[in-house]
Formats: C-alpha cells, sequence, structure tokens
C-alpha cells in the first residue's frame, strides 16, 4: 500500500477514540449514518480494508483503509476512513447509528 498524506500526519489521542468508534461498529455490523451534501446515508457497517471490499493487512494503516457499509438502500459503499475521522467528532459521520 502506498503512503497517502494521512499516514504522515500525526495520530492524535482524539483520532484512536474516533477510530475505536469506527472499528467496534465494523466489528459489530453497527448501524452507522453520514451526512453527504445535504442527505442521510443509513446502513450497516461491514469490514475495513481496501476500497474494492478486500480486507486490510496487519501492516497497513488504518487511516487509508475504508469502512464498506452496506446502506439500507440495498448497495454496498466504501468511505475512506480518513474521511470518516474527521466527521465523527463533528456529528456528519454517526458510528453506532439509532433511530
Amino acid at each position: 500500500m502506498t503512503t497517502t498524506q494521512t499516514t504522515n500526519r500525526p495520530l492524535t489521542c482524539r483520532d484512536a477514540v474516533d477510530l475505536a468508534a469506527i472499528v467496534t461498529a465494523a466489528c459489530s455490523t453497527a448501524k452507522v449514518a453520514r451526512l453527504i451534501d445535504g442527505t442521510v446515508y443509513v446502513g450497516l457497517a461491514r469490514s475495513i480494508g481496501d476500497e474494492r471490499g478486500n480486507f486490510g493487512g496487519r501492516d497497513d494503516d488504518i487511516r487509508d483503509e475504508y469502512l464498506r457499509v452496506t446502506l439500507l438502500l440495498g448497495f454496498d459503499v466504501a468511505w475512506p476512513m480518513s474521511e470518516l475521522l474527521s466527521e465523527v467528532g463533528s456529528g456528519y459521520f454517526v458510528p453506532n447509528y439509532q433511530d
């Protein structure tokens, strides 16, 4: 895997807490929600890996991986972990959505 901008910045304590919430959601197939351009997308977190659905390796930087989500609309999406990290704190991504 190639190094990206994400990998080059330090992992903060807040990042670690937000990462833990996302990983927990993926491990428990939790319902998640994400606000994109005014639309809320809700689905089930499935796994963390590359954008094609392959699982990440033990030595890959998780911030360079993708969260695979099966939307309630019926299709799969791969959301970049680097984007979700900043969205957890702002509320644009909710890793344990309760409706």
